[in-house]
């Protein structure tokens, strides 16, 4: 009986279910180099803050310490222990909070005045010098940059070199950018990414005094036009710009969803949606992630390859693990005394890469649980060439061995609405019994949540060639 194999290719919903081998679905999956990984459900680390979640972070400090830091409408917090504590208050935060690394501090903005955290001290308090107010921060070489100063949303401004707490002197300056429109983020590094609503630009230290900054447009035909849509990866940047996902390297811009989700995507949102995305990295994975209301859309761009997720969450960022407090070492072991390591052990040091998620109801978990429901949608297939197949097999090509429902949708024409039969019998041998008969064959794979598998790559179909009809 011959057999025809159908491997899972890119999650392209933008074109057409036939003659390419494009998914319709690939849900609750992240793809490898030859197929697809499952994603992990979530698992609680942290309670909810006392507030709407506005925005977090995790930094190292120069000792090896671990902070995950999250704010909301009026405070900043940290993370011990599953327990937030308050690091300052009584704040308004007109936008979402925003931080960059500084040394051992972290500048954090929220439209109102620069806040400055201690990673050592785990303590925090507002940033010194007079530095303007702000909605955006970045860092590059040892200048802060602030983005949107001063009520300005044309404005940039930048602290003196190697002085966070200086803002009127030396190399200290400010620029408006009065040519691409508001800005809507910033990507600090070797230079500054300016990300305009209708452009970009490039900042880069001259060493100059009367003039710190060059200014470059890079291109005016790409802008950004979702602010928290704005994520980096060293000196990959990706953002949602009139155009679709893009990413920008080097000066260069790379259209990432074109053909692929693009359409898709901004047929699913509203304005209204996209103020609400947040974006983040995976540290784990070389994958970026948008946050939509009820679905987290992940390209892997290592594969250039998309997924999405049903995870129906706030937001999600990059984080470390936390530090591993007395009282927890105290609980775990009984009794200080008795652990039988340094307390000064990298074991209890935290500071391991991971992905967090805020939940719609505020707590904070990883993706640490069992494995989610995973979906895939295959193309039409036309095993016999012409003329009907009597498909009599179905082999999954994954390493499940339980759990597995494949629905096959058979028509003889493309127009046609389909038939679907529902298959769950998985032999010993790997193969599961099916009876459908069609010159199209549309298959639909579907591995249960809590299922134990590592990898899947597409479905082997063994049928029957009939006549032509």
């Amino acid at each position: 009986m011959p057999s025809t194999r159908a491997l899972l290719g890119e999650y392209k919903p933008d074109l057409p279910p036939f003659l390419s081998d494009n998914l319709t679905a690939a849900r609750n999956v992240y793809a490898s180099a030859n197929g697809y990984k499952p994603v992990k459900g979530p698992s609680e680390i942290a309670e909810a803050l006392p507030g709407t979640f506005r925005g977090g972070g995790s930094f190292v400090a120069s000792d090896g310490t671990a902070r995950l830091i999250a704010g909301d409408g009026t405070s900043l917090y940290s993370l011990s222990g599953g327990t937030w504590t308050g690091l300052i208050g009584s704040l308004t935060v007109s936008t979402f909070w925003q931080f960059a690394q500084f040394g051992n501090d972290v500048i954090a903005v929220n439209g109102g005045a620069p806040v400055s955290v201690d990673l050592s001290l785990n303590t925090a308090g507002a940033l010194a010098g007079s530095p303007p107010t702000a909605d955006l921060v970045a860092v590059t070489g040892d200048f802060v940059v602030l983005g949107r100063t001063d009520g300005n949303v044309l404005e940039v401004s930048w602290s003196d070199q190697g002085d966070a707490e200086d803002w009127s002197s030396g190399f200290a300056g400010s620029q408006p950018l009065y040519t691409g429109g508001k800005i809507m983020g910033l990507a600090g590094g070797e230079y500054v990414l300016i990300l305009q609503r209708f452009s970009m630009t490039r900042m880069t230290f001259t060493g100059d005094v009367a003039s710190p900054f060059q200014f470059d447009t890079i291109s005016t035909n790409y802008g950004c036009a979702a602010e928290k849509s704005v994520a980096q990866a060293g000196d990959l940047v990706f953002c949602w710009s009139d155009r679709g996902f893009i990413q920008i390297q080097a000066g260069g811009i790379t259209p990432i969803g074109s053909e692929k989700v693009d359409r898709t995507f901004r047929e699913t949102y509203s304005l209204s949606d996209l103020a609400n995305m947040w974006s983040c990295v995976d540290p784990e994975r070389t994958l970026v992630l948008w946050v939509m209301p009820g679905r987290v859309w992940c390209y892997n761009w290592a594969l250039g390859k998309w997924t999405d997720w049903a995870l129906s969450i706030t937001a999600a960022f990059s984080s470390f693990s936390a530090n591993t407090t007395l009282e927890e070492l105290d609980a775990l072991y009984g009794d200080l005394d008795s652990i039988p390591y340094s307390l000064d052990d990298p074991r209890f040091q935290g500071g391991d890469p991971r992905l967090t998620i805020v939940g719609h109801d505020g707590p904070f978990s990883v993706l640490a649980g069992d494995n989610l429901e995973a979906s895939f949608g295959l193309p039409h297939i036309e095993p016999a060439q012409g003329r009907t197949a009597r498909v009599r097999t179905a082999r999954p090509l994954t390493d499940a061995t339980s759990g597995i429902t494949l629905t096959l949708y058979y028509s003889q024409r493309l127009g046609n609405d389909p038939t679907g039969v529902i298959y769950q019998e998985l032999r010993d041998n790997g193969d599961m019994p099916v009876r459908v008969a069609g010159r199209y064959i549309r298959p639909e794979m579907v591995i249960e949540a809590g299922t134990v598998w590592s990898y899947a790559q597409g479905l082997e179909l063994s049928y029957e060639g009939g006549g032509r009809r």
